[in-house]
């Protein structure tokens, strides 16, 4: 390779990391309504493409590109060209082509050119069908999944098939009849390039959901084997769960630690495990980049043996670039970096992760605007998908007989003149719409409370007692069970002390046999008590999440349960988008990547939850069932727009936080027509007065209990800004949908 062409190579992927940048800004200035910022962003992609042509100039990638890591890169970031790039480096792979015949067929990519199909005489057909209506137009069909307006899902993703294009809806679509699409037609003088077919791409992914299931259940039965972490964390890469991924190099790399200290807790287990790969072919993990021959280089022990503590110093090798690169693709850019620095300090000359450490120096500049200056400057928190994974089975039915009955079971002792019902709600928008001023807009079905008997001004609505509760302030007065503030000492004081860790005290004798009886005995005595306490103030609301998710942590450990099976969370929606919205398109021609929108760093999905179980003296390689990532980031998206928090009058800083699980089903709206206080017990008042026009307050039967989850006296652009940081959407309110359309209305110009 010459200089002259390696030199292309740092342009190509400024132009890369610009054109992110760009689109990042566009994202910005639609949602915000800026036009600076959309402005600002559509200057920096086209600067970007004229950047990155200029870089690819008598450039071959098949030679010169960055392969896999810059494909997946750009795919998850929203550069086309980094996708290209990366794809056209790796070797070759099939693609689609359609020809005349209405059939599809497999064949090598480099024969693409060609005017006709490649003979391949073990290329499976597919049949495409034609469209049924007569006229030659298209309809609606399973592969386009074009939805009518009273169907429409949050972030939907249209490929309109055969076509080469795509339609790109952000969590909604207007309301409006689709005119018919004209059918392409097929060139008459051969084939032309298409996109992977979306039954293709089903079927790719059903292959790898099987292999990580089939992995999985080998985890079950080998949970000290890191090979199959690692090989499990390269499906969940491949799947487009890059934080997943991550989950499971961070297993597999403290694993490596086991087998190589004797010292260590499961040294036995994971060195075992790892010695009935020694003997065998090149393990598929290690062919990878820079590591492939490795293991065939092992030096061997007397007898012949291999050195399994050099086997496994070469796993962790490649565990730091599973870790660095998919870190990066979650945009946790500073634990990237971190674990990238460790993996080059064991292998200074790794090209793969000397690209990786390349990729974070650009991101972040074009991140932070500025160069930067140290690792700890890198931005560490970043988005992942927001789902009910395929192969999650505790999520219930929430809408079934059994639910609801089980719900109003439990809802009848503490909001007796209330009952859950199904009920019809505004679809939230990704930004700002002309749909503000339409009579009619797109609706889901969600679960919420209803009256069913009159329910005066003022009278109490719902009482409701959580365990499921947080206080991240060290020596605090709260009550450990259901943080409401300890009463006073003296003789006449109710708290109550627990007998094994003294300092952990409870507002009276109910709350500390509620605490024995769900949660405390898991972590009695066992020095968890500082963890994520007085932390910084920009930290202070992740680690009420993150003390959230260790109550239910606690919970399920003592009661023996999965976590996700636990009563006060199992019923809690998660503002989940479908997989199907989440997944990235990998074929050429794909549209922006979907929004991801569940927070996500290494320290809190990861590593302190981990952590956190370490120090409850639970195993967890073998408890991996229930306790794998994927369990976190589901507890976080249920936590997320459903706890409430009371902020600490010294400093306003929030320092106590609570998820109460009947509370959460009465929807929000800003012009809710009850209001709530939280003290050890969450209480629902029906209002004196509404907050549009002062109507008269008071609940008739029939109606639905509509609860306030902001501060309903802010304008609507910071209501509507709020919710989409909590609740994932647009408020689409009725007051929302006035108030905007009036603003729009006397806005000047």
């Amino acid at each position: 390779m010459s200089s002259g062409n390696n030199s292309q190579q740092p342009s190509l992927v400024g132009g890369h990391a610009e054109y992110i940048k760009g689109a990042a800004e566009s994202t910005i200035g639609s949602v915000t309504g800026s036009q600076a910022w959309t402005t600002s962003g559509e200057q920096a992609k086209a600067h970007a493409v004229d950047t990155m042509k200029a870089a690819g100039e008598n450039r071959d990638p098949s030679t010169q590109g960055f392969g896999k890591a810059e494909q997946k890169l750009g795919q998850v970031a929203g550069c086309e060209g980094m996708a290209k790039e990366g794809a056209a480096s790796k070797k070759p792979e099939y693609c689609f082509v359609s020809i005349p015949t209405d059939t599809i067929c497999c064949c090598p990519s480099e024969d693409l050119t060609s005017s006709s199909p490649t003979q391949n005489p073990e290329s499976k057909k597919t049949e495409i069908r034609k469209p049924e209506n007569g006229e030659g137009n298209y309809t609606e069909n399973e592969n386009a999944r074009r939805r009518s307006p009273t169907l429409q899902t949050t972030s939907l993703k249209i490929k309109i098939h055969g076509a080469g294009q795509h339609h790109r809806a952000t969590r909604y679509q207007d309301p409006e009849p689709a005119a018919p699409i004209p059918w392409p037609a097929l060139s008459p003088d051969g084939g032309r390039v298409m996109d992977e077919s979306e039954e293709e791409v089903d079927t790719r992914i059903e292959s790898l959901l099987r292999q990580r299931q089939s992995l999985t259940d080998d985890l079950l039965v080998r949970p000290y084997d890191l090979v199959i972490y690692i090989q499990r964390a390269l499906v969940y890469a491949d799947l487009a769960y890059p934080d997943l991924a991550a989950g499971d190099a961070y297993r597999a790399l403290l694993l490596t630690d086991e087998v190589r200290d004797e010292s260590f807790e499961y040294h036995e287990q994971a060195l075992e495990a790892l010695t009935t790969h020694a003997d065998g072919p090149l393990l598929d993990v290690l062919d990878h980049g820079s590591l492939s021959g490795a293991q065939s280089r092992l030096p061997e022990l007397d007898g012949g043996a291999k050195d399994i503590p050099a086997l496994a110093f070469l796993t962790s090798i490649r565990c730091y670039q599973i870790l660095s690169l998919n870190l990066l693709l979650c945009g946790c850019l500073k634990s990237a970096s971190n674990f990238c620095e460790r993996g080059l300090a064991l292998s200074p000359q790794n090209q793969e992760l000397l690209n990786t450490r390349s990729y974070i120096q650009t991101v972040a500049e074009r991140r932070t605007r500025r160069p930067s200056s140290g690792v700890n400057d890198l931005p560490d928190w970043g988005m992942v998908r927001r789902e009910v994974y395929p192969w999650n089975s505790y999520e219930p039915n929430r809408f079934s007989e059994d639910s609801l009955d089980f719900l109003n079971s439990e809802l009848a002792s503490i909001a007796p003149k209330c009952t859950v019902q199904v009920a019809e709600l505004p679809v939230l928008l990704g930004s700002s719409s002309r749909t503000d001023g339409y009579d009619i807009i797109p609706t889901c079905s969600q679960l919420g409370v209803f009256a069913k008997e009159d329910i005066a001004p003022g009278e109490d609505v719902l009482v409701e007692y959580s365990l499921v509760t947080a206080n991240n302030r060290l020596k605090e007065s709260v009550c450990d069970a259901c943080s409401g503030e300890l009463p006073p000492l003296g003789s006449e004081s109710t708290a109550v002390n627990c007998p094994e860790c003294y300092d952990t005290v409870f507002c009276d004798q109910y709350c500390y046999e509620q605490a024995q009886t769900l949660y405390h005995p898991a972590v009695c005595d066992k020095d968890v008590d500082s963890i994520a306490k007085d932390p910084d103030a920009r930290e202070a609301d992740e680690t009420l999440h993150l003390l959230l998710l260790a109550r239910v942590l606690a919970m399920a450990a003592h009661q023996g349960r999965n976590p996700l099976d636990i009563n006060q969370i199992k019923y809690i929606w998660g503002d989940f988008v479908s997989s199907k919205t989440n997944e990235i398109d990998l074929s050429p021609n794909a549209g922006p990547p979907p929004d991801w929108t569940l927070p996500f760093s290494f320290a809190y999905n990861i590593e302190t939850p981990l952590h956190i179980l370490e120090k409850m003296d639970i195993d967890i390689y073998a408890t991996l069932a229930d306790y794998d990532v994927w369990v976190f980031n589901t507890l976080y998206s249920k936590f997320r727009g459903t706890a409430s928090a009371r902020k600490n009058p010294r400093d306003g800083r929030p320092d106590v936080a609570a998820v109460h699980p009947f509370w959460c089903l009465a929807n929000h709206d800003c012009d809710p027509n009850v209001t709530w206080e939280w003290g050890g017990r969450m209480v629902l008042k029906a209002r004196e007065t509404r907050v549009v026009g002062d109507a008269p307050g008071g609940i008739k039967a029939g109606e639905e209990i509509l609860n306030h989850y902001c501060d309903v006296s802010l304008p609507v652009q910071q209501r509507r800004e709020w919710a989409l940081g909590s609740l994932g959407g647009w408020c689409m309110c009725r007051r929302c949908r006035l108030e905007a359309t009036d603003s729009e209305n006397t806005s000047p110009g």
